[in-house]
């Protein structure tokens, strides 16, 4: 989610949430392992996909999935269809194109396979799912009321044996005011019948507005705190991740795509002061915002007034579910460098260094796909093997 500007007072934008969890039905987590052994894992860089113009050039990255036939599949900021690239990097084809029709798109964004179906997440408030040639099967699309409340839920990721995983979609502004501080993961029909819910959750504790001028700003700040949920792309899963300041732990609690609880692990959190480089990275980040009207020295100088600055280090800052059930955390950055743990839900762990500017879009068990950004903002997609030591 990224910023967005509203020049009129009083206005919210309603944007999709993401979720921290603070509540999981019938979830027991394990007691934490202080000794639990750490094994490493090395990641080798093998590919680069990308150029600075041409059919291979990207724009800003959305998501990333790697399909059976061995080709990628890409959604990128304001590309209506999604890129498909062969194995050295040529685009083959594209799929759907840009509308509100069957097959068409607003802002296509997450994506994935399941079996033989590809999905993809259209930000206009909908799914469409295409075969493996990529001809059009069906959209999924409603916008449903959500009762007792002004907000309405609508679909976001398509759920290993059919089924829909939906979330409600709430005013920035009732978030950061405090108006809403828990909502549902729902599991749905394709119609938006409603079959249970999976979870209770949190409001984002890293959602924050900015005033400046006759307007406001809302949207996430890096180094606050880490995604509060992350989906397989595969609909296998649904990773929730807590960090509870108070006992010193971070859970991780593995949800089935039918709901059930499969496993919730824990671990200590190290309790770190905010340091003066990730308040420089923040400000930094503010400053290179492309907002309408606004300098980038203004919101530098509106986030070092503004922002809630936390007195402590989130004990995670990124996190991406891979498709063999481990989740990547990030958990702190050296230098030029971050250092990430791969958890399993059988409790095991796993280390392993990454570029510091890398962010994470698609991991198996072999091979991680990443975004990195050149000297002119340029992005590419790198592909990492993925082995242990």
């Amino acid at each position: 989610m990224a910023f967005e500007r509203d020049r009129a007072l009083g206005r919210i934008r309603a944007l999709a949430l993401p979720i921290v969890a603070f509540g999981l039905l019938g979830a027991c987590a394990a007691e934490p392992d202080d000794a639990r052994t750490v094994d490493e894992v090395v990641l080798s860089p093998v590919f680069r996909l990308g150029a600075l113009d041409g059919d291979a050039a990207l724009s800003e990255v959305l998501g990333v999935t790697a399909g059976p036939d061995g080709h990628l599949y890409v959604t990128q900021w304001q590309v209506p269809h999604v890129s498909v690239f062969g194995p050295a990097g040529e685009l083959v084809r594209t799929i759907g194109r840009g509308g509100s029709g069957p097959g068409e798109f607003v802002r296509p964004a997450t994506l994935g396979w399941i079996g033989d179906t590809l999905w993809v997440q259209d930000q206009g408030d909908g799914l469409e799912l295409f075969d493996a040639a990529g001809r059009f099967v069906r959209g999924v699309r409603f916008r449903t009321s959500w009762p007792g409340t002004r907000w309405s839920y609508a679909p976001t990721h398509l759920l290993e044996g059919g089924r829909i995983a939906a979330q409600l979609r709430v005013g920035s502004g009732a978030i950061t005011s405090g108006e809403v501080r828990e909502l549902p993961i729902l599991r749905v029909e394709e119609s938006g019948d409603v079959v249970d819910t999976i979870a209770m959750v949190g409001s984002p504790p890293d959602l924050v507005e900015l005033r400046i001028g006759d307007g406001g700003l809302f949207g996430p700040v890096p180094d606050f705190s880490g995604p509060t949920h992350v989906f397989s792309t595969d609909g296998s899963y649904l990773a929730l991740l807590r960090e509870d300041r108070g006992q010193g732990l971070l859970t991780v609690t593995w949800v089935g795509s039918g709901g059930d609880t499969l496993n919730a692990v824990s671990a200590p959190t190290e309790d770190r002061p905010f340091s003066d480089d990730a308040r420089a990275r923040v400000l930094d980040h503010f400053e290179s915002l492309d907002i309408p009207s606004v300098t980038g020295p203004a919101l530098r100088s509106a986030a070092a007034e503004q922002l809630p600055w936390p007195d402590h280090q989130p004990a995670f800052t990124q996190a991406l579910a891979g498709v063999d059930g481990r989740v990547w955390i990030r958990r702190e950055e050296t230098g030029d460098s971050a250092r990430w743990e791969l958890w399993a839900p059988d409790g095991s762990v796993a280390q392993t260094w990454a570029p510091a500017d890398l962010e994470p879009k698609y991991a198996d068990a072999g091979q991680l796909w990443g975004v990195r950004k050149n000297s002119m903002d340029v992005s590419f997609l790198y592909r990492y093997t993925v082995r242990s030591r």
